[in-house]
């Protein structure tokens, strides 16, 4: 999945493939690449090294949130799911979504909100049950 920037030179950085393709394929949009590279804010060249550390830090937060907040015991996980979905993409979503917006020049706010929205719940929707699985009780 490679876009062509606006003068045809260098492609654009591939976006993190495995979450965007998973926003693809659940909300039939479309190519999402194509949708962010129209709104004209990203760098051509993602410094890889930078998100891996922020997908590290955010799952060692999440994952050791997740037993203070949310019950462990077995029979509980679907709720613990469902809750700490609701809790973590609001959270995720007031820290990337919201300040991105208000802050980095963009051919359209709206767009970019959806965009992010879409994938922020999507994110969720497949990371909080296994969260939830991973540290339900034995018992």
């Amino acid at each position: 999945m490679r876009v062509v920037n606006k003068e045809g030179g260098r492609s654009v950085a591939r976006f993190c493939l495995y979450d965007r393709v998973t926003t693809d394929i659940v909300l039939g949009i479309g190519n999402t690449a194509e949708h962010y590279h129209r709104l004209d804010m990203y760098r051509a060249e993602v410094i890889i090294p930078m998100g891996l550390a922020a997908m590290l830090i955010q799952a060692s937060f999440f994952s050791w949130a997740y037993p203070r907040l949310f019950s462990i015991k077995r029979a509980d996980w679907k709720a613990g799911a469902v809750w700490s979905a609701a809790t973590f993409a609001c959270l995720a979503w007031s820290f990337t979504t919201l300040p991105v917006a208000a802050k980095y020049r963009m051919t359209s706010v709206a767009d970019f909100l959806a965009l992010e929205t879409c994938f922020t719940l999507v994110q969720f929707a497949v990371v909080a049950p296994l969260i939830a699985l991973a540290h339900r009780s034995k018992d």
